[in-house]
């Protein structure tokens, strides 16, 4: 929040968010599914 905040976009492109809502999906696609998914790494 600080980061926001404060403008300093520097170093933050986003990428630690994308995969942490890509396993987020994966979780909703394997509760629908009833199995286990894989993930790309």
């Amino acid at each position: 929040m600080r980061i926001v905040r404060s403008g300093e976009w520097e170093g933050q492109n986003g990428s630690e968010a994308l995969l942490r809502t890509e396993i987020i999906d994966a979780c909703y696609a394997s509760a629908k599914a009833g199995r286990e998914v894989v993930l790309n790494a």
